[in-house]
């Protein structure tokens, strides 16, 4: 039942293939992959074998053989995700296809590391429990609140800089649980949660910011996630403005008088007073967006959050971009010769999807034995 422990690179791209939604057959896939239809043939079997596809006839309404189209068997490889948040801690469990089968979440005073730690690893025991099938498990995912200071191991949080800094996260949760622990930022957990949800197979190049307790950003470059030295690339937060306009949640839900987003009333109209932090909250994300586009060379935007969506397309709607090379044309000629960036609000990506994704993602990307 630890098969997935050995599968090779041709195995877990023919997976990621089929959890992509596409429904492949053997022969797009070794078309796909540049294989002969045997070599598919048993890579497709092994995979469908261990109960992680099934093939399914597809009906044509001609005579002959039909062909047999492959999709993901729901359920049969899982992961963990775990969001280290200085007010909450959140662990959900879904398959590789996004298919949830358990979430909790506890708020609380999470900035100081012994207490965390212990409530986390009590929460991910519960969940393991609640699930069972732990064989099924191939990772672990967190996104935790903060910066890192040595790659995919110490984060430094706000709550308590110097303590989490001795802190090494990979380790404690793989030496607690024996599966591969990934951990990622905040906002770079968003952005894996985008490849997962297929935009980088429509958009190859894009930054996404992430609005949650601060401003955070990542890259993805050629449907991967872009790190850099020490896996911060892409914080450029620190250049929109620290104060009541910043566009975090603590921001917007103090102008709303709100106290937790989940009481927003949908369907409401904005009132007056929100409408103005919108703008001048999409003013201060301007900058900093600006730069994303003129450093990283991106036409497209996604601003990631789970605020209200109509507060979230506000805020969007007030950043103003220019392409690069606009100061060179007048205004008609560079509408009409340069391509200009376009922002997207999205808050359906959550922070603990994106934790999910972070141990699908390493899982599919990091093949334990060589293609054979």
């Amino acid at each position: 039942m630890t098969f997935h422990r050995e599968l090779n690179e041709l195995q877990l791209q023919t997976l990621e293939t089929v959890i992509s939604g596409t429904a492949p057959s053997r022969f797009e896939l070794s078309h796909q992959f540049g294989v002969s239809p045997q070599t598919m043939t048993r890579t497709v079997k092994s995979l469908v074998d261990n109960g992680y596809l099934d093939e399914q006839a597809e009906s044509t309404g001609t005579r002959g053989q039909p062909s047999r189209r492959l999709v993901f068997r729901a359920g049969s490889l899982l992961v963990l995700g775990l969001v280290l948040a200085n007010e909450r801690l959140v662990v959900t469990v879904e398959d590789l296809a996004g298919e949830r089968l358990y979430k909790r979440e506890v708020s609380g005073d999470f900035r100081e590391p012994d207490r965390t730690l212990d409530k986390a690893t009590a929460m991910i025991t519960e969940a393991f429990t609640a699930v069972g099938a732990t064989e099924r498990f191939v990772g672990i995912g967190i996104a935790a609140q903060g910066f890192f200071i040595e790659k995919g191991r110490r984060v430094i949080s706000i709550g308590n800089p110097l303590a989490w800094s001795r802190v090494n996260l990979k380790a404690h949760f793989e030496t607690c649980f024996s599966l591969p622990v990934t951990i990622q930022n905040d906002a770079k957990a968003i952005a894996v949660g985008t490849i997962r949800e297929g935009l980088s197979r429509r958009h190859s190049h894009y930054f996404c910011f992430y609005l949650g307790g601060g401003v955070g950003g990542a890259l993805v470059h050629n449907n991967e996630l872009y790190e850099g030295v020490s896996a911060n690339a892409g914080e450029i937060g620190n250049f929109v403005p620290r104060n009541d306009f910043r566009p975090t949640i603590g921001n917007f839900l103090k102008i709303a008088n709100l106290e937790r987003v989940e009481d927003w009333r949908n369907g409401r109209e904005l009132p007056p007073s929100v409408g103005v932090w919108c703008r001048e909250a999409g003013a201060s994300l301007t900058l900093a967006a600006q730069i994303a586009v003129r450093t990283y060379d991106v036409d497209r935007l996604f601003v990631c959050s789970y605020m209200p969506g109509p507060v979230l397309q506000a805020i969007c709607a007030a950043i103003r971009l220019e392409p690069i090379g606009s100061n060179l044309l007048n205004p008609e000629d560079a509408h009409r010769l340069l391509r200009w960036p376009i922002v997207t609000p999205i808050n359906e990506t959550s922070l603990n999807r994106g934790a999910c994704a972070l141990a699908g993602y390493h899982f599919l990307r990091n093949p334990r034995n060589p293609q054979s």
